[in-house]
């Protein structure tokens, strides 16, 4: 089932605010532990994700923490 979600996306804990994204109609894979990405020319490997609930009906938003990968 697809589902609505927001996604943040955090890089050695700071939060990269221009790559938060909303999937409200949930084509968009949430992230989970493993994962790679490129940001700002580095590669970075997901550490861990939360789910949070801001209340009962709303949207959760994952929150998924990334660490460099060395080169």
């Amino acid at each position: 089932m697809k589902e609505a979600k927001q996604i943040a996306y955090s890089y050695d804990t700071i939060l990269a605010d221009e790559e938060a994204e909303l999937d409200l109609d949930g084509t968009v894979a949430a992230p989970v532990k493993g994962d790679t990405r490129q940001h700002s020319g580095k590669t970075w490997r997901v550490e861990h994700v939360t789910i949070e609930h801001a209340g009962e009906k709303t949207i959760p938003i994952y929150c998924a923490y990334f660490k460099e990968v060395a080169n």
